[in-house]
């Protein structure tokens, strides 16, 4: 069975450009290799943790990356590479952990102690930990075992190594992760699909009364198939019967992992202050393939459905409305002095023929 893992979190796209690339800790995982700072206090310490530099670099033995394109019940060795950049001897644990997309639109894995049910727990290396000696390089062998009852399509996890050190007062200690990744593409029916949901709008507008004003929009998208996906993102936000429609790209979808879902943000500008609005948002899929993992059966040669979401939003135009209401109370003052001078000005008259 493939574990499902569903993480939301806010990334933002600008409105009429692409995405720029996600910066993190997480985001090294999907160059090969991932960073990453983990502390755990106990409760009252007013420590923090220290980021001591990564001394060590990881890497697979034989290709630039691990990506294997397998069969159900197929099993296959391969090597990790630790390379010790610094001048002190490194004891690092070993392990591999399943992976998930992060809440920032990255790649990282489960922390360590918690256990792995997808790809993670197919990868068992040959040692748990390994020495490394300043400027020397180690090789961590490691068995991948596919169940013959995989589900079919992507799975993907990563081989860390990692050194727990003290970070001085407060007991607090410092987990530095460094990994590479591992893709599996496992043989059978593949299915992509995803879904946008949850879309909703709201409209800031200009106190220019000619002027237009911006569609903020928050939409979840859902990786529903079995293969890793990416693809354009574009909003469309429109008037009554069409009016007005404003249509912008909203970057490219991070690379989202079966059954994982994140949160995102995006504007569209230029909006006309219409009344109600509709919002849609829409996502043309696109399988994410490398060179060893290629979808078979001509799986690529035709389009995959689109995903769209919908919401509404008003868009009042509180500018206009504010200058018709002083025009009107202008209107209604000028009135009402008129018949306040008419109305003088007659008592006036029947004063001044009663004293005749």
């Amino acid at each position: 069975m493939t574990r499902r893992i569903v993480h939301t979190g806010t990334a933002t796209f600008p409105s009429r450009s692409a995405a720029g690339p996600v910066r993190g800790v997480a985001a090294a995982l999907l160059l090969g290799a991932v960073a990453a700072l983990l502390s755990a206090a106990p409760a009252g310490a007013t420590a923090q943790p220290v980021a001591l530099p990564v001394t060590w670099g990881v890497a697979p033995a034989s290709a630039p990356t691990f990506d294997f394109a397998l069969e159900p019940g197929a099993t296959l060795t391969d090597q990790l590479v630790v390379t010790n950049h610094g001048e002190v001897p490194l004891d690092l644990a070993v392990y591999a952990a399943d992976a998930f997309t992060s809440p920032t639109g990255a790649l990282d894995v489960l922390p360590a102690g918690t256990a792995s049910e997808d790809l993670g727990a197919w990868i068992s290396t040959d040692v748990p930990q390994v020495a490394v000696a300043p400027g020397e390089r180690a090789t961590v062998p490691f068995t991948l075992t596919v169940p013959a009852d995989a589900t079919p399509g992507d799975h993907t996890a990563a081989v860390v190594t990692s050194l727990v050190t003290g970070a001085g007062a407060g007991g607090v200690a410092v987990d530095r992760r460094l990994g590479t990744r591992v893709l599996v593409r496992v043989a059978g029916d593949l299915a992509p699909s995803a879904t946008v949901t949850d879309v909703d709008a709201d409209y800031a507008g200009s106190w220019n009364p000619a002027g237009t004003g911006d569609a903020h929009l928050t939409f979840t998208v859902t990786n529903t198939g079995n293969v890793r996906l990416t693809g354009p993102l574009a909003a469309t936000v429109a008037g009554p019967m069409g009016v007005g429609a404003v249509s912008v790209p909203l970057g490219d979808l991070p690379e989202l992992l079966p059954g994982d879902a994140i949160t995102l943000t995006g504007t569209a500008a230029g909006v006309a202050p219409l009344g109600c609005l509709a919002a849609s948002v829409a996502l043309a899929p696109v399988v994410a393939t490398t060179a060893t993992t290629t979808l078979p059966d001509d799986a690529t040669s035709h389009a995959l459905d689109p995903a769209t979401g919908e919401a509404h939003l008003w868009a009042v135009p509180w500018s206009v409305l504010a200058v018709a209401a002083l025009l009107v109370g202008a209107v209604l003052a000028w009135r009402t002095l008129r018949r306040r001078a008419r109305v003088r000005f007659e008592a006036a008259v029947q004063d001044a023929l009663a004293a005749a």
